[in-house]
């Protein structure tokens, strides 16, 4: 079944392209060049399900983290040699992530300041290795998050949550970037909590809820969202948060307690 579930995109994938390119002559022969509107607007619906389908299968109602049976990925490993040199700490063993498909990842945890870091491997086909760095709010939701991967910023981010992107940045740089932004929050009256080695299953779990009941609240806005940033390859997560058009307005409702 997990099998299955790597290669879903995919065989769905070219099932629709099948359906586009064949079905209007197959299945409304007598529609002539409409059928081809007929088949692309029956396509494009499916689509938008099917993406809504992933995004809920990506975000389960309770999120399990649970030890590797063995070692993680070498790639997995070296980048979190890296985070480990930058003064990092582990964050518990490397964990498989109980989403669909499964993913793997590594934890790790600043002593002396507010940020978590994670070193992931999808379950995809072909699999997508990542890195970010996270904080969370002293309020208790919502938090500041930089990666490296700019697809990062393909869904849409739920009250109280910054995102800055730096699409193929090293480790080293990123967390600059995010210290920064932790600084610029932090003048503009929004504090991000302290974290522990501890405390990071829980708050994984809870990004992951939140992120879900978000999700649920409109489930078609996030699927279209989602489809036209892949589509267009559009992302405003991209670059420092202060030069991010929306990010004034969301200090605004962080610090009013507004949602």
């Amino acid at each position: 079944m997990k099998t299955i579930v790597r290669y879903l995109p995919i065989i769905v994938g070219l099932g629709l392209g099948y359906v586009l390119w064949n079905g209007p002559g197959a299945l409304f022969p007598s529609l002539g060049s409409y059928g081809y509107l007929v088949v692309a607007a029956g396509v494009f619906v499916l689509l938008v399900a099917f993406v809504m389908y992933l995004i809920l299968r990506s975000l389960p109602a309770k999120v399990e983290l649970t030890p590797l049976p063995g070692p993680p990925p070498q790639a997995l490993v070296e980048i979190g040699h890296r985070y480990l040199a930058l003064g990092f700490q582990p964050a518990g063993p490397a964990y498989e992530v109980g989403i669909s498909p499964p993913a793997k990842l590594i934890a790790v945890v600043h002593p002396t300041e507010p940020i978590y870091g994670t070193i992931f491997q999808t379950g995809t086909v072909p699999a997508v290795i990542g890195f970010d760095f996270v904080s969370i709010l002293a309020s208790g939701s919502g938090g500041l998050t930089t990666s490296a991967d700019k697809r990062a910023g393909n869904t849409l981010a739920r009250p109280g949550v910054f995102r800055q992107c730096f699409p193929g940045w090293p480790p080293e740089e990123l967390l600059q970037r995010h210290r920064e932004a932790l600084a610029y929050l932090a003048q503009q009256g929004v504090i991000c909590r302290m974290v522990t080695a501890q405390g990071f299953p829980n708050d994984f779990a809870r990004a992951f809820s939140e992120q879900r009941r978000y999700f649920l609240s409109n489930p078609l806005k996030h699927a279209l969202t989602a489809l036209f940033r892949t589509g267009t390859r559009s992302n405003p997560s991209v670059g420092p948060i202060w030069l991010q058009p929306a990010v004034a307005g969301e200090i605004q409702r962080v610090r009013s307690g507004t949602r």
